[in-house]
Protein backbone atom coordinates (compact mmCIF):
# COMPACT_ATOMS: atom_id res chain seq x y z
CA UNK A 1 0.00 0.00 0.00
CA UNK A 2 1.45 3.32 -1.09
CA UNK A 3 0.62 6.96 -0.47
CA UNK A 4 2.21 10.36 -0.87
CA UNK A 5 5.34 10.86 1.26
CA UNK A 6 3.89 13.95 2.96
CA UNK A 7 1.12 11.71 4.36
CA UNK A 8 3.55 8.96 5.24
CA UNK A 9 2.51 8.67 8.93
CA UNK A 10 -0.96 9.21 10.35
CA UNK A 11 -0.44 7.96 13.87
CA UNK A 12 -1.27 4.66 15.56
CA UNK A 13 -4.73 3.21 15.71
CA UNK A 14 -6.17 5.95 13.53
CA UNK A 15 -9.82 5.43 12.62
CA UNK A 16 -11.68 7.01 9.71
CA UNK A 17 -15.38 7.60 9.51
CA UNK A 18 -16.70 6.04 6.29
CA UNK A 19 -19.71 8.32 6.24
CA UNK A 20 -17.65 11.52 6.38
CA UNK A 21 -17.62 13.59 3.22
CA UNK A 22 -14.15 13.96 1.65
CA UNK A 23 -12.84 17.43 0.95
CA UNK A 24 -12.02 18.79 -2.49
CA UNK A 25 -8.31 18.34 -1.80
CA UNK A 26 -8.87 14.67 -1.00
CA UNK A 27 -10.95 14.25 -4.15
CA UNK A 28 -8.22 15.84 -6.21
CA UNK A 29 -5.62 13.61 -4.56
CA UNK A 30 -7.71 10.50 -5.20
CA UNK A 31 -8.16 11.50 -8.82
CA UNK A 32 -4.43 12.08 -9.25
CA UNK A 33 -3.63 8.71 -7.68
CA UNK A 34 -6.18 6.96 -9.90
CA UNK A 35 -4.66 8.70 -12.90
CA UNK A 36 -1.22 7.48 -11.91
CA UNK A 37 -2.50 3.94 -11.48
CA UNK A 38 -4.20 3.84 -14.88
CA UNK A 39 -1.73 5.90 -16.89
CA UNK A 40 -0.31 2.86 -18.66
CA UNK A 41 -3.77 1.70 -19.69
CA UNK A 42 -4.49 5.08 -21.26
CA UNK A 43 -1.11 5.21 -22.99
CA UNK A 44 -1.45 1.71 -24.42
CA UNK A 45 -4.97 2.40 -25.72
CA UNK A 46 -3.89 5.73 -27.21
CA UNK A 47 -0.96 4.04 -28.96
CA UNK A 48 -3.29 1.31 -30.21
CA UNK A 49 -5.67 3.95 -31.60
CA UNK A 50 -2.74 5.73 -33.22
CA UNK A 51 -1.66 2.46 -34.81
CA UNK A 52 -5.20 1.84 -36.01
CA UNK A 53 -5.26 5.27 -37.67
CA UNK A 54 -1.90 4.58 -39.32
CA UNK A 55 -3.16 1.18 -40.51
CA UNK A 56 -6.30 2.76 -41.97
CA UNK A 57 -4.17 5.36 -43.76
CA UNK A 58 -1.84 2.70 -45.15
CA UNK A 59 -4.68 0.51 -46.46
CA UNK A 60 -6.95 3.28 -47.81
CA UNK A 61 -6.74 3.91 -51.57
CA UNK A 62 -6.00 7.45 -52.71
CA UNK A 63 -9.07 9.45 -53.78
CA UNK A 64 -9.22 12.44 -56.12
CA UNK A 65 -11.77 15.26 -56.31
CA UNK A 66 -12.91 16.72 -59.65
CA UNK A 67 -15.18 19.78 -59.84
CA UNK A 68 -16.99 21.52 -62.68
CA UNK A 69 -18.89 24.83 -62.46
CA UNK A 70 -22.24 25.21 -64.22
CA UNK A 71 -24.15 28.48 -64.73
CA UNK A 72 -27.94 28.17 -64.88
CA UNK A 73 -29.72 30.66 -67.15
CA UNK A 74 -31.75 33.15 -65.14
CA UNK A 75 -34.56 33.05 -67.69
CA UNK A 76 -34.97 29.33 -67.08
CA UNK A 77 -34.91 29.82 -63.32
CA UNK A 78 -37.49 32.62 -63.50
CA UNK A 79 -40.11 31.59 -66.05
CA UNK A 80 -42.90 33.29 -64.11
CA UNK A 81 -41.28 36.72 -64.29
CA UNK A 82 -44.25 38.28 -66.07
CA UNK A 83 -46.73 36.86 -63.55
CA UNK A 84 -45.40 38.39 -60.33
CA UNK A 85 -42.85 41.12 -59.68
CA UNK A 86 -43.41 41.75 -55.98
CA UNK A 87 -40.80 39.36 -54.55
CA UNK A 88 -38.17 38.77 -57.23
CA UNK A 89 -35.54 37.41 -54.86
CA UNK A 90 -37.81 34.73 -53.40
CA UNK A 91 -39.17 33.88 -56.82
CA UNK A 92 -35.72 33.61 -58.38
CA UNK A 93 -34.45 31.41 -55.54
CA UNK A 94 -37.43 29.09 -55.97
CA UNK A 95 -36.76 28.84 -59.70
CA UNK A 96 -33.10 28.09 -59.05
CA UNK A 97 -34.01 25.35 -56.58
CA UNK A 98 -36.27 23.83 -59.24
CA UNK A 99 -33.38 23.75 -61.70
CA UNK A 100 -31.14 22.27 -59.02
CA UNK A 101 -33.64 19.46 -58.48
CA UNK A 102 -33.60 18.81 -62.23
CA UNK A 103 -29.81 18.57 -62.04
CA UNK A 104 -30.12 16.00 -59.25
CA UNK A 105 -32.88 14.05 -60.98
CA UNK A 106 -32.65 10.44 -62.02
CA UNK A 107 -33.00 10.95 -65.78
CA UNK A 108 -29.98 13.30 -65.85
CA UNK A 109 -27.96 10.72 -63.88
CA UNK A 110 -29.16 7.98 -66.25
CA UNK A 111 -27.98 10.08 -69.20
CA UNK A 112 -24.53 10.33 -67.60
CA UNK A 113 -24.48 6.56 -67.06
CA UNK A 114 -25.32 5.95 -70.72
CA UNK A 115 -22.75 8.48 -71.93
CA UNK A 116 -19.87 6.93 -69.97
CA UNK A 117 -21.10 3.33 -69.77
CA UNK A 118 -20.80 3.36 -65.99
CA UNK A 119 -23.11 0.36 -65.57
CA UNK A 120 -20.42 -1.76 -67.25
CA UNK A 121 -17.49 -0.09 -65.45
CA UNK A 122 -16.25 -2.23 -62.55
CA UNK A 123 -14.11 0.63 -61.20
CA UNK A 124 -17.29 2.65 -60.66
CA UNK A 125 -19.65 -0.10 -59.52
CA UNK A 126 -17.14 -1.75 -57.14
CA UNK A 127 -14.43 0.76 -56.25
CA UNK A 128 -11.51 -0.35 -54.06
CA UNK A 129 -11.99 0.17 -50.33
CA UNK A 130 -9.82 0.22 -47.26
CA UNK A 131 -9.39 -2.79 -45.01
CA UNK A 132 -11.73 -1.32 -42.38
CA UNK A 133 -14.30 -0.52 -45.06
CA UNK A 134 -14.10 -4.07 -46.37
CA UNK A 135 -14.63 -5.49 -42.88
CA UNK A 136 -17.61 -3.18 -42.37
CA UNK A 137 -19.09 -4.22 -45.71
CA UNK A 138 -18.68 -7.92 -44.90
CA UNK A 139 -20.34 -7.53 -41.52
CA UNK A 140 -23.20 -5.55 -43.04
CA UNK A 141 -23.69 -8.19 -45.72
CA UNK A 142 -23.79 -10.99 -43.18
CA UNK A 143 -26.31 -9.14 -41.04
CA UNK A 144 -28.53 -8.48 -44.06
CA UNK A 145 -28.33 -12.14 -45.05
CA UNK A 146 -29.81 -13.09 -41.68
CA UNK A 147 -32.87 -10.89 -42.21
CA UNK A 148 -35.87 -12.40 -44.04
CA UNK A 149 -36.44 -11.21 -47.59
CA UNK A 150 -39.85 -10.93 -49.28
CA UNK A 151 -40.50 -13.43 -52.04
CA UNK A 152 -40.43 -12.09 -55.62
CA UNK A 153 -43.34 -13.02 -57.86
CA UNK A 154 -42.52 -14.92 -61.09
CA UNK A 155 -44.06 -12.14 -63.19
CA UNK A 156 -41.79 -9.58 -61.54
CA UNK A 157 -38.77 -11.81 -62.17
CA UNK A 158 -39.68 -12.13 -65.86
CA UNK A 159 -40.08 -8.35 -66.16
CA UNK A 160 -36.72 -7.78 -64.45
CA UNK A 161 -35.01 -10.23 -66.83
CA UNK A 162 -36.52 -8.58 -69.90
CA UNK A 163 -35.31 -5.11 -68.90
CA UNK A 164 -32.12 -6.20 -67.16
CA UNK A 165 -29.91 -3.69 -68.97
CA UNK A 166 -32.25 -0.78 -68.30
CA UNK A 167 -32.61 -1.86 -64.67
CA UNK A 168 -28.83 -1.91 -64.25
CA UNK A 169 -28.65 1.58 -65.76
CA UNK A 170 -31.24 2.91 -63.31
CA UNK A 171 -29.52 1.26 -60.32
CA UNK A 172 -26.21 2.74 -61.41
CA UNK A 173 -27.90 6.14 -61.86
CA UNK A 174 -29.18 6.04 -58.28
CA UNK A 175 -25.67 5.16 -57.07
CA UNK A 176 -24.18 7.98 -59.14
CA UNK A 177 -26.65 10.56 -57.80
CA UNK A 178 -25.79 9.54 -54.22
CA UNK A 179 -22.04 9.91 -54.77
CA UNK A 180 -22.17 13.24 -56.63
CA UNK A 181 -22.16 16.56 -54.75
CA UNK A 182 -24.03 19.68 -55.94
CA UNK A 183 -23.27 22.93 -54.11
CA UNK A 184 -24.55 26.39 -54.87
CA UNK A 185 -21.83 29.04 -55.02
CA UNK A 186 -22.97 31.87 -52.79
CA UNK A 187 -26.23 33.46 -53.95
CA UNK A 188 -25.39 33.24 -57.62
CA UNK A 189 -26.92 30.97 -60.25
CA UNK A 190 -23.74 28.88 -60.36
CA UNK A 191 -23.56 25.26 -59.21
CA UNK A 192 -20.39 23.33 -58.40
CA UNK A 193 -20.56 19.68 -59.47
CA UNK A 194 -18.08 17.54 -57.54
CA UNK A 195 -17.22 13.86 -57.69
CA UNK A 196 -14.62 11.84 -55.74
CA UNK A 197 -13.06 8.65 -57.05
CA UNK A 198 -9.85 6.63 -56.84
CA UNK A 199 -9.47 7.17 -60.61
CA UNK A 200 -8.82 10.87 -61.39
CA UNK A 201 -9.84 10.47 -65.03
CA UNK A 202 -13.14 8.85 -64.03
CA UNK A 203 -13.90 11.63 -61.55
CA UNK A 204 -13.18 14.29 -64.17
CA UNK A 205 -15.30 12.55 -66.80
CA UNK A 206 -18.29 12.24 -64.46
CA UNK A 207 -18.17 15.91 -63.39
CA UNK A 208 -18.01 17.15 -66.99
CA UNK A 209 -20.59 14.63 -68.22
CA UNK A 210 -23.04 15.80 -65.56
CA UNK A 211 -22.80 19.39 -66.79
CA UNK A 212 -23.21 18.35 -70.43
CA UNK A 213 -26.11 16.04 -69.57
CA UNK A 214 -27.94 18.88 -67.80
CA UNK A 215 -27.54 21.19 -70.80
CA UNK A 216 -28.62 18.43 -73.18
CA UNK A 217 -31.63 17.71 -70.99
CA UNK A 218 -32.58 21.38 -71.14
CA UNK A 219 -32.34 21.37 -74.94
CA UNK A 220 -34.46 18.24 -75.17
CA UNK A 221 -37.00 19.70 -72.77
CA UNK A 222 -37.25 22.95 -74.73
CA UNK A 223 -37.54 21.10 -78.02
CA UNK A 224 -40.20 18.77 -76.64
CA UNK A 225 -42.13 21.75 -75.26
CA UNK A 226 -41.88 23.49 -78.64
CA UNK A 227 -43.12 20.38 -80.41
CA UNK A 228 -46.05 20.00 -78.04
CA UNK A 229 -46.95 23.68 -78.42
CA UNK A 230 -46.68 23.48 -82.19
CA UNK A 231 -48.87 20.38 -82.30
CA UNK A 232 -51.50 22.06 -80.13
CA UNK A 233 -51.41 25.24 -82.22
CA UNK A 234 -51.67 23.24 -85.43
CA UNK A 235 -54.79 21.49 -84.17
CA UNK A 236 -56.29 24.80 -83.06
CA UNK A 237 -55.48 26.39 -86.43
CA UNK A 238 -57.29 23.59 -88.23
CA UNK A 239 -60.30 24.02 -85.96
CA UNK A 240 -60.38 27.81 -86.44
CA UNK A 241 -59.91 27.47 -90.21
CA UNK A 242 -62.86 25.11 -90.37
CA UNK A 243 -64.92 27.37 -88.09
CA UNK A 244 -64.11 30.43 -90.24
CA UNK A 245 -65.02 28.51 -93.40
CA UNK A 246 -68.34 27.40 -91.88
CA UNK A 247 -69.10 30.95 -90.70
CA UNK A 248 -68.35 32.35 -94.17
CA UNK A 249 -70.67 29.83 -95.84
CA UNK A 250 -73.40 30.62 -93.31
CA UNK A 251 -73.06 34.35 -94.03
CA UNK A 252 -73.33 33.69 -97.79
CA UNK A 253 -76.45 31.58 -97.31
CA UNK A 254 -77.98 34.26 -95.07
CA UNK A 255 -77.28 36.99 -97.69
CA UNK A 256 -78.75 34.86 -100.45
CA UNK A 257 -81.85 34.11 -98.42
CA UNK A 258 -82.69 37.48 -96.88
CA UNK A 259 -80.71 39.91 -99.04
CA UNK A 260 -80.68 43.44 -97.64
CA UNK A 261 -83.83 43.08 -95.58
CA UNK A 262 -81.98 41.93 -92.42
CA UNK A 263 -78.86 44.05 -92.19
CA UNK A 264 -78.38 43.36 -88.45
CA UNK A 265 -78.22 39.59 -88.83
CA UNK A 266 -75.94 39.84 -91.85
CA UNK A 267 -73.59 42.22 -90.00
CA UNK A 268 -73.30 39.86 -87.04
CA UNK A 269 -72.36 36.92 -89.26
CA UNK A 270 -69.80 38.94 -91.16
CA UNK A 271 -68.23 40.17 -87.88
CA UNK A 272 -67.93 36.57 -86.69
CA UNK A 273 -66.22 35.62 -89.93
CA UNK A 274 -63.78 38.53 -89.55
CA UNK A 275 -63.00 37.58 -85.92
CA UNK A 276 -62.29 33.98 -86.85
CA UNK A 277 -60.09 35.09 -89.74
CA UNK A 278 -58.11 37.43 -87.45
CA UNK A 279 -57.66 34.66 -84.88
CA UNK A 280 -56.56 32.31 -87.63
CA UNK A 281 -53.96 34.80 -88.86
CA UNK A 282 -52.63 35.38 -85.32
CA UNK A 283 -52.32 31.68 -84.59
CA UNK A 284 -50.68 31.13 -87.95
CA UNK A 285 -48.03 33.74 -87.13
CA UNK A 286 -47.40 32.30 -83.66
CA UNK A 287 -47.21 28.85 -85.15
CA UNK A 288 -44.50 29.94 -87.57
CA UNK A 289 -42.59 31.61 -84.72
CA UNK A 290 -42.86 28.44 -82.65
CA UNK A 291 -41.53 26.34 -85.50
CA UNK A 292 -38.64 28.75 -85.90
CA UNK A 293 -37.87 28.65 -82.15
CA UNK A 294 -37.97 24.87 -82.20
CA UNK A 295 -35.49 24.82 -85.05
CA UNK A 296 -33.00 26.88 -82.96
CA UNK A 297 -33.30 25.67 -79.34
CA UNK A 298 -31.50 27.72 -76.69
CA UNK A 299 -29.62 26.01 -73.84
CA UNK A 300 -30.70 26.76 -70.29
CA UNK A 301 -27.16 27.37 -69.06
CA UNK A 302 -23.49 26.98 -69.87
CA UNK A 303 -20.36 25.47 -68.41
CA UNK A 304 -18.25 28.11 -66.70
CA UNK A 305 -15.34 25.86 -65.69
CA UNK A 306 -14.73 22.35 -66.93
CA UNK A 307 -13.25 19.84 -64.51
CA UNK A 308 -9.54 19.13 -64.90
CA UNK A 309 -7.79 15.89 -64.04
CA UNK A 310 -6.52 16.29 -60.44
CA UNK A 311 -2.90 15.50 -59.71
CA UNK A 312 -2.87 15.37 -55.91
CA UNK A 313 -5.21 13.12 -53.90
CA UNK A 314 -7.62 14.70 -51.45
CA UNK A 315 -8.11 11.59 -49.31
CA UNK A 316 -6.94 10.03 -47.07
CA UNK A 317 -5.69 12.80 -44.79
CA UNK A 318 -2.83 11.39 -42.74
CA UNK A 319 -2.95 14.02 -39.99
CA UNK A 320 -6.72 13.77 -39.61
CA UNK A 321 -6.66 9.97 -39.39
CA UNK A 322 -3.83 9.93 -36.87
CA UNK A 323 -5.49 12.53 -34.65
CA UNK A 324 -8.84 10.71 -34.89
CA UNK A 325 -7.19 7.38 -34.05
CA UNK A 326 -5.34 8.92 -31.11
CA UNK A 327 -8.54 10.50 -29.76
CA UNK A 328 -10.47 7.27 -30.22
CA UNK A 329 -7.81 5.26 -28.40
CA UNK A 330 -7.69 7.81 -25.58
CA UNK A 331 -11.46 7.62 -25.13
CA UNK A 332 -11.36 3.82 -25.08
CA UNK A 333 -8.52 3.92 -22.56
CA UNK A 334 -10.48 6.32 -20.39
CA UNK A 335 -13.45 3.98 -20.42
CA UNK A 336 -11.30 0.99 -19.51
CA UNK A 337 -9.60 2.95 -16.73
CA UNK A 338 -12.96 3.96 -15.26
CA UNK A 339 -14.16 0.36 -15.35
CA UNK A 340 -10.96 -0.83 -13.69
CA UNK A 341 -11.34 1.73 -10.93
CA UNK A 342 -14.98 0.83 -10.39
CA UNK A 343 -14.10 -2.87 -10.14
CA UNK A 344 -11.17 -2.23 -7.77
CA UNK A 345 -11.53 -4.38 -4.62
CA UNK A 346 -8.16 -3.69 -2.97
CA UNK A 347 -7.40 -1.36 -0.05
CA UNK A 348 -5.29 1.59 -1.07
CA UNK A 349 -5.96 4.36 1.45
CA UNK A 350 -6.69 4.75 5.16
CA UNK A 351 -10.30 5.52 4.30
CA UNK A 352 -10.63 2.13 2.62
CA UNK A 353 -9.34 0.43 5.78
CA UNK A 354 -11.66 2.53 7.95
CA UNK A 355 -14.70 1.32 6.05
CA UNK A 356 -13.96 -2.18 7.41
CA UNK A 357 -14.17 -0.97 11.02
CA UNK A 358 -10.61 -1.98 11.94
CA UNK A 359 -7.68 0.05 13.25
CA UNK A 360 -5.36 1.68 10.75
CA UNK A 361 -1.79 1.87 12.06
CA UNK A 362 -0.05 3.90 9.38
CA UNK A 363 1.62 3.96 5.98
CA UNK A 364 4.98 2.53 4.96
CA UNK A 365 7.08 3.74 2.05
CA UNK A 366 7.90 1.43 -0.83
CA UNK A 367 11.60 0.53 -0.73
CA UNK A 368 12.95 -0.43 -4.12
CA UNK A 369 15.08 -3.49 -4.78
CA UNK A 370 18.79 -3.00 -4.40
CA UNK A 371 19.68 -4.63 -7.69
CA UNK A 372 17.49 -2.13 -9.55
CA UNK A 373 19.29 0.92 -8.14
CA UNK A 374 22.20 2.53 -10.00
CA UNK A 375 25.65 1.53 -8.81
CA UNK A 376 26.31 5.01 -7.40
CA UNK A 377 23.24 4.74 -5.10
CA UNK A 378 23.85 1.23 -3.74
CA UNK A 379 25.05 0.93 -0.14
CA UNK A 380 27.64 -1.41 1.30
CA UNK A 381 25.33 -3.12 3.83
CA UNK A 382 23.45 -6.15 2.57
CA UNK A 383 19.69 -6.38 3.17
CA UNK A 384 18.66 -7.78 6.55
CA UNK A 385 16.86 -11.13 6.35
CA UNK A 386 15.44 -12.95 9.37
CA UNK A 387 15.86 -16.71 9.58
CA UNK A 388 13.95 -17.28 12.84
CA UNK A 389 11.81 -15.48 15.37
CA UNK A 390 14.55 -15.67 18.00
CA UNK A 391 16.88 -13.43 16.09
CA UNK A 392 16.95 -9.76 16.93
CA UNK A 393 15.87 -7.63 14.04
CA UNK A 394 18.27 -4.80 14.71
CA UNK A 395 19.64 -2.72 17.54
CA UNK A 396 17.45 0.20 18.54
CA UNK A 397 19.70 2.61 16.67
CA UNK A 398 19.22 0.62 13.44
CA UNK A 399 15.49 -0.01 13.76
CA UNK A 400 13.54 1.63 10.99
CA UNK A 401 11.66 4.67 12.35
CA UNK A 402 8.39 3.52 10.85
CA UNK A 403 8.63 0.12 12.56
CA UNK A 404 9.46 1.82 15.84
CA UNK A 405 6.39 4.03 15.59
CA UNK A 406 4.19 1.09 14.74
CA UNK A 407 5.46 -0.91 17.71
CA UNK A 408 4.77 2.06 19.95
CA UNK A 409 1.16 1.84 18.92
CA UNK A 410 0.83 -1.79 20.08
CA UNK A 411 -0.66 -2.42 23.55
CA UNK A 412 1.91 -2.86 26.30
CA UNK A 413 1.81 -5.66 28.86
CA UNK A 414 1.24 -9.35 28.64
CA UNK A 415 -2.40 -9.16 29.62
CA UNK A 416 -3.34 -7.79 26.26
CA UNK A 417 -1.63 -10.72 24.54
CA UNK A 418 -2.65 -13.49 26.90
CA UNK A 419 -4.62 -15.37 24.31
CA UNK A 420 -3.40 -14.67 20.81
CA UNK A 421 -2.47 -11.87 18.44
CA UNK A 422 -2.79 -11.67 14.67
CA UNK A 423 -0.44 -9.36 12.81
CA UNK A 424 -1.27 -8.93 9.10
CA UNK A 425 0.42 -6.98 6.35
CA UNK A 426 0.34 -6.65 2.60
CA UNK A 427 2.76 -5.54 -0.06
CA UNK A 428 2.27 -4.60 -3.68
CA UNK A 429 5.65 -5.73 -4.94
CA UNK A 430 8.13 -7.52 -2.68
CA UNK A 431 7.44 -10.28 -0.18
CA UNK A 432 10.71 -9.90 1.81
CA UNK A 433 9.73 -6.45 3.06
CA UNK A 434 6.43 -7.83 4.37
CA UNK A 435 8.14 -10.67 6.24
CA UNK A 436 10.69 -8.35 7.85
CA UNK A 437 8.03 -5.94 9.09
CA UNK A 438 5.82 -8.76 10.37
CA UNK A 439 8.73 -10.24 12.33
CA UNK A 440 9.47 -6.85 13.86
CA UNK A 441 5.83 -6.26 14.83
CA UNK A 442 5.53 -9.76 16.30
CA UNK A 443 8.55 -9.54 18.64
CA UNK A 444 6.88 -7.56 21.44
CA UNK A 445 3.74 -9.70 21.87
CA UNK A 446 5.81 -12.86 21.41
CA UNK A 447 8.18 -11.69 24.13
CA UNK A 448 5.22 -11.34 26.49
CA UNK A 449 4.27 -14.96 25.96
CA UNK A 450 1.37 -14.46 23.56
CA UNK A 451 0.73 -16.62 20.58
CA UNK A 452 1.33 -14.59 17.43
CA UNK A 453 0.09 -15.35 13.93
CA UNK A 454 1.72 -13.33 11.18
CA UNK A 455 -0.19 -13.10 7.91
CA UNK A 456 1.58 -11.55 4.94
CA UNK A 457 0.68 -11.42 1.31
CA UNK A 458 1.12 -9.67 -1.97
CA UNK A 459 -1.68 -7.42 -3.23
Amino acid sequence: MTENVSHFWRGPLERHDAASRPSSVDNLREFWLALRRQVWVGLLCALAGLGLGAFHYATSPAQFDARATLLIDERQADLDQEISSLQPLVRNDTGFQNQLQILRSGHVAADVVRRLGLHDNDDFVSPPRSALGQVKSDLTGRLKSLLPRPAIAPAAQATASDGDDEARIMRTAVLLAERTNFNRIGKSYSVEIGYRSHDPALATGIANAYAEAYLADGLRTNLAASDRTAAWMEARIDEIRQAAFDASREAERFRARFGATDQQGLREREQRVDALNDLFQALEERYQEQLLAGSFPVANGRVLTAALIPEDPSRPNALLLLVAGLAFGALVGLGIAVLRELREVGLRTAGDVGTLGVAFMGYLPVIGRRDRLPASQRGETAPLVLDSADQVVAPPRRSPPVVSRLTLGLPAGGAEFSDSTIVAGGDTAYGKAVRSILWSLSLEPAGDGARVLGVGGLT
